[in-house]
């Protein structure tokens, strides 16, 4: 992809650390979780006779 004669070097360098890989995996889980808690939290609390008038 790049020319060696540019860029001196011939490929991407790249190093899969399986440490990084699982902390942006459960990183990334515990946001989604976070994030999807809250509204239903708070939907929870609400009644349902409420929540279908205004629906």
């Amino acid at each position: 992809i790049f020319p060696r004669e540019v860029y001196q070097f011939s490929s991407i360098p790249a190093e899969v650390i399986s440490r990084d890989v699982t902390l942006i995996c459960l990183s990334a889980f515990l946001i989604c979780s976070i994030a999807a808690l809250i509204p239903a939290y708070f939907a929870a609390r609400l009644d349902p006779v409420r929540a279908l008038r205004f629906e």
